[in-house]
Parts: structure tokens; C-alpha cells; sequence
């Protein structure tokens, strides 16, 4: 079921309040957007709202694209 590596999972269920092995939420993140997945984990690691503006960042130094 998980799409996300282990790290990413724990972060989530951190910023949900959960214990980062408490799995019991993880069918609710699995329907995040990856937008959503990206906003809560740079979020619990101290970059409150800076997801969107690393992504940005990514897609202007990569020359990529990255989408839902």
C-alpha cells in the first residue's frame, strides 16, 4: 500500500498527530495530493509553507515539471 518511502509516511503521520509507526491513518494520506504530501512534510520539518516555493525551485533548476 505505501506509495511513499518510510521517512515520508512517518512525517505525515507526525504532522497528523500520530506516532510515526501508527499506521492506522495511512488510507487518509495515500488520498493527499502529492501537493498536500509535500506541504505536510517540509511543514514537520520546520518549513512552514515553503512546499509550493520548492517545488518551483526543483522545477526551475531541474527543468522539469512536476505534477500531481
Amino acid at each position: 500500500m505505501e506509495k511513499y518511502s518510510q521517512d515520508i509516511m512517518e512525517d505525515c503521520r507526525q504532522r497528523l498527530g500520530l506516532e510515526k509507526n501508527d499506521t492506522s491513518k495511512d488510507n487518509i494520506i495515500m488520498e493527499w495530493s502529492k501537493s498536500r504530501v509535500l506541504n505536510e512534510v517540509t511543514a514537520w520539518n520546520g518549513l512552514i509553507g515553503f512546499g509550493d516555493t520548492i517545488v518551483k525551485w526543483v522545477e526551475s533548476i531541474c527543468e522539469i515539471n512536476l505534477e500531481d
